[in-house]
């Protein structure tokens, strides 16, 4: 009787880890499937989980299965990163991601490849120089934007605008800078060229200063990555339409087409 007793549990001991290594597998074999897709945030761009799930539903479905995440501008990129957005410019992107390339360039909403910063403020304040702005509030997107910071304190650092942390904001994004303008909360507004433009006619306002046009803000693709998953992937991130997905990514950005 002892015999059977310790037979029949045996036996369900190895019909129960059976069982496990039935039901748990599957499950991690698919995660495991998915290819890792970081944003990273530093010139703007949603990071709710709707808009981030529909990017990964809609590469899912042309056969680019990956899980999206945010990164700070701080963060470092995780060692199994497939694709990156990077809003830096290229030149920087690519020092600092020695193992990837550049698959997709983004196309700005004025149809350019190449993205600048533009100073704006009211028309009524009557600047006409720049050492004028000098201990005024600017606002500014982030202080890892390229043409929401960097290369406009550049030129404000020539003009003798010293930097004035007690004074200057920072909107997280190109439209909650111009925002802050409107609402006459700063004195000025850092903004990506191609939305001044857009803004400056029916909102009295005037830009007084441009960056030069730089390639900044591509998707980045791993180099160890299948290359035909990586051009499932490429295709899939190109047919990006303009709404909830494209979202995510800085709002100059209109499309995103890949690099022949």
């Amino acid at each position: 009787m002892n015999k059977i007793n310790l037979f029949t549990g045996i036996i369900a001991t190895a019909l129960l880890g059976l069982s496990f290594s039935w039901a748990i597998p599957p499950a991690v074999a698919a995660a495991e499937q998915k290819a890792q897709f970081v944003i990273r945030q530093g010139d703007g761009g949603s990071q709710r989980e709707r808009n981030l799930g529909r990017i990964a539903k809609i590469l899912g479905e042309h056969g680019c299965p990956v899980n999206v995440t945010t990164l700070t501008p701080s963060q470092p990129t995780p060692p199994k990163t497939a694709l990156e957005f990077s809003h830096q410019t290229h030149e920087a992107t690519s020092k600092r991601l020695p193992n990837f390339h550049l698959g997709l360039f983004p196309r700005t909403i004025d149809g350019k490849t190449k993205v600048g910063a533009a100073l704006v403020l009211h028309k009524a304040v009557g600047i006409t120089e720049l050492a004028m702005l000098d201990g005024e509030s600017i606002g500014f997107v982030s202080k890892d934007s390229p043409a929401g910071y960097l290369e406009m304190r550049k030129i404000l650092e020539k003009a003798g605008v010293k930097e004035a942390p007690e004074k200057n904001s920072f909107g997280d994004n190109h439209v909650g800078t111009a925002s802050l303008l409107l609402h006459k909360e700063i004195y000025a507004a850092v903004v990506a060229t191609p939305m001044a433009e857009e803004w400056v006619e029916f909102n009295g306002l005037v830009i007084i200063a441009r960056t030069a046009e730089l390639e900044s803000g591509g998707l980045w693709i791993n180099n160890a990555l299948d290359p035909v998953l990586a051009k499932k992937c490429s295709a899939a991130l190109a047919g990006l339409k303009e709404g909830l997905p494209m979202r995510a990514f800085p709002q100059w950005i209109k499309r995103f087409e890949v690099v022949k």
